[in-house]
């Protein structure tokens, strides 16, 4: 089965937009509330608080032109007060899964 994520989306506010045009300056009360809510579970698997991942292990991407060559650009430096931060964030997205470590890359910009 293929889940096209442009749709989902595109449908999710699409009935947003509905529900805040019934219901944008007017007090929220119950039948918003169901709304609201029937909405939520209704689009639950892009709602999720948690982060999620396309489910494909690879994905390639063609750049345009034949000569595109590797540009590799050196990062630019973080204040040292907040490096502490950025490398736990980092580790963070490690553990989640968002980022891996790589030894080498031809691309970095």
């Amino acid at each position: 089965m293929e889940i096209n994520y442009d749709d989902e989306l595109t449908n999710l506010l699409d009935d947003y937009k509905d529900v805040m045009e019934e219901t944008v300056g007017k007090i929220p009360n119950d039948e918003y509330n169901h709304t609201l809510q029937n909405l939520l579970d209704d689009y639950k698997d892009v709602m999720e608080e948690t982060v999620g991942k396309i489910p494909n292990d690879e994905y390639n991407h063609t750049l345009q032109g034949a000569n595109t060559k590797p540009i590799f650009i050196k990062p630019r430096p973080i204040p040292y007060a907040l490096k502490p931060k950025v490398e736990e964030e980092l580790e963070r997205l490690e553990k989640l899964g968002i980022i891996e470590q790589v030894v080498h890359s031809q691309w970095g910009t």
